[in-house]
């Protein structure tokens, strides 16, 4: 949880990308973005045994890929997977594998739980929440021990902290997306007559 001021930061990042920048330009830009914020949630880990970290990277990712589609998705999942590898240790294929679950969730809640319109409303994003502990199939590749312990005692705060980390931030970036389209309608409404 201590993890989630960075994270809040760069949800509220996602807001300055330039909205003049059409769909394409902008998903790069909030790849990068969300992988920088997968970065910063693995530079303070919880390390389970040696190599075996445990962090909120996952919840940036999945987020790049709600939010802003396959682009943003999988360039946020490739800057987290090479700083997953630069880290190394006995968890680097589960680190990465969390990474590519996360990303096929993000795109998942970006192609079936989008209203209309690309929309996304509360509900949906409720249903994502929820969907988020699925990344935690990546640790059945860890030796069965490790499985064990993780199951029982980091499975449930961890994917509770997922869902609040999605709903939360989820929420911010959802607030700011609403203020964005309000403001710019605005400025479509003063300058016709």
């Amino acid at each position: 949880l201590h993890n989630l001021s960075p994270l809040a930061f760069v949800a509220v990042a996602f807001s300055l990308i330039p909205q003049r920048l059409g769909r394409a330009e902008q998903a790069p830009l909030v790849g990068v973005l969300f992988g920088l914020g997968s970065i910063l949630a693995m530079l303070d880990p919880v390390e389970l045994s040696p190599g075996v970290l445990v962090d909120s990277r996952t919840t940036m990712i999945m987020l790049a890929g709600f939010f802003a589609g396959p682009v943003a998705g999988l360039v946020s999942a490739a800057i987290g997977v090479a700083f997953r590898i630069h880290l190394g240790g006995a968890g680097v294929l589960a680190g990465c594998l969390v990474l590519v679950i996360s990303t096929a969730v993000g795109l998942f809640g970006y192609y079936v739980l989008r209203g209309k319109g690309g929309r996304i409303g509360f509900r949906a994003l409720l249903i994502f929440a929820f969907l988020s502990p699925l990344a935690s199939l990546a640790v059945l590749v860890l030796p069965w021990s490790l499985v064990e312990t993780f199951l029982a005692e980091t499975f449930l705060p961890l994917s509770a902290a997922r869902i609040l980390g999605v709903i939360a931030l989820g929420t911010i970036m959802m607030h700011e997306q609403a203020r964005l389209t309000a403001e710019q309608r605005v400025r479509e409404l003063a300058t016709t007559d």
